[in-house]
């Protein structure tokens, strides 16, 4: 059994930019990413933005206090910079009951992904 932490970001006004190299959701991929590829259990992480200035991450770990700890990873995260950019996370931890993939799935990587291999 997988569990998850659903992440609801909340970006303050002005700070949901398209551009590749600036805005909140290129601090998440940069700064939390690798955070959580350092912590034991990781298995996944996906990232959506879902309107003008708010998005939706889920993480895939192998055990519940794994997805816990990743939960207090963000409010870290949050503490030490990411405030300037976010306004709000609300973090929901659960367990997977199962995850369904069609042929047509494409892996996608983000350049700072592939980097840190």
């Amino acid at each position: 059994m997988h569990y998850t932490c659903i992440t609801n970001i909340a970006v303050k006004p002005g700070h949901m930019v398209e551009s590749h190299m600036v805005g909140a959701l290129r601090k998440v991929e940069e700064e939390l990413l690798p955070l959580y590829r350092t912590l034991p259990g990781f298995v996944a992480f996906t990232l959506a933005q879902t309107g003008e200035a708010s998005a939706t991450s889920s993480s895939l770990w192998q055990t519940r206090e794994q997805a816990e700890k990743c939960r207090r990873t963000n409010e870290n995260w949050m503490t030490l910079g990411a405030h300037r950019e976010v306004e709000s996370i609300h973090n929901h931890v659960g367990e997977v009951r199962f995850i369904a993939f069609t042929g047509d799935l494409k892996v996608y990587a983000s350049p700072a992904a592939v980097g840190l291999r």
